[in-house]
């Protein structure tokens, strides 16, 4: 046989019993706090009532599904989360709430993505307020990795490839233990090694040849200057004719590859010719001599 007893029943053992009350709690409730970006399991625990059971969290934001007893809540803002719980029958329900509490976050400003030559060196910019530990990783090229503002570089020069991209990965910590991240982009470029010749030493009123080689296959440009307000814009100028000794000094030739540039230099030494005296001049009759 079957008894009831009140207006909620129950089968336990096949029998028919009466239903307890359904108490409904959120571990970890009243408060759990969390870092921006984090996410904390809402676990649901339940008292007496009978399954089937249902779920019903709100609000829905950050929740990666609001119909069950164990959402993941990854909340942009402080929010207080309630869920309704519901038994057999309908009419056997409770409600728990929960706040989740999110810490300020940390706002970063970070260099844009720049452009570097290798041999040379730039910064690398941080700005963010209330944070008391910083972090660069990798530590490759970085003139420290715990500073907000590392000078990059130099990378080797020449580079092994006309340009590369690397990626620095910036951390801040606050005093609350929260952690914001934000990588940069550098784009390292190869600088092109040159080496400027000539053939000095020469003497006045020789030719000077200068030249110019560059260790890049993709250099685009070169620009010579030197005395006299010399310039050209040849690897190798035309030969200089009959040089004085105003052309003597120190020559420069900047090669241009990706943007890069690399300046040799190479000095020029033009000798002034002998000054040659024989004495005075003299008059002679024929068969009559002279010293000279």
């Amino acid at each position: 046989s079957t008894t009831s007893t009140g207006s909620v029943q129950t089968l336990t053992q096949g029998f028919l019993q009466a239903a307890a009350s359904l108490s409904v709690t959120v571990i970890g409730s009243p408060t759990t706090t969390i870092c921006p970006g984090e996410s904390v399991s809402l676990t649901v625990q339940l008292q007496g009532g009978n399954p089937p059971y249902s779920y019903s969290w709100s609000p829905q934001t950050g929740l990666n599904n609001p119909s069950i007893s164990n959402p993941v809540a990854t909340p942009t803002s402080s929010v207080n989360y309630t869920v309704t719980v519901q038994g057999f029958p309908s009419s056997n329900k409770d409600i728990a709430t929960i706040k989740i509490n999110v810490k300020p976050a940390l706002t970063i400003t970070i260099t844009p993505a720049l452009t570097i030559c290798s041999g040379t060196t730039k910064t690398l910019t941080a700005s963010v307020s209330g944070a008391i530990t910083y972090s660069w990783v990798p530590a490759s090229e970085l003139s420290c990795t715990t500073c907000p503002n590392p000078t990059i570089g130099p990378f080797p020069s020449p580079f092994p490839a006309p340009f590369l991209n690397h990626f620095y990965t910036f951390s801040a910590t606050n005093s609350s233990g929260c952690t914001s991240v934000k990588t940069v982009t550098v784009t390292v470029k190869s600088t092109p090694t040159v080496t400027a010749t000539s053939n000095s030493s020469i003497c006045e009123g020789q030719t000077l040849n200068l030249g110019a080689n560059s260790t890049s296959n993709t250099t685009t440009g070169y620009s010579w200057s030197g005395p006299n307000n010399y310039s050209s814009l040849v690897q190798n100028p035309p030969i200089i004719q009959a040089v004085t000794t105003a052309a003597s000094g120190t020559y420069s030739v900047t090669a241009t590859a990706n943007g890069c540039s690399h300046t040799a230099t190479v000095s020029v030494i033009v000798n002034p010719l002998p000054q040659v005296d024989a004495g005075e001049d003299h008059t002679i009759c024929e068969d009559e001599s002279v010293t000279l």
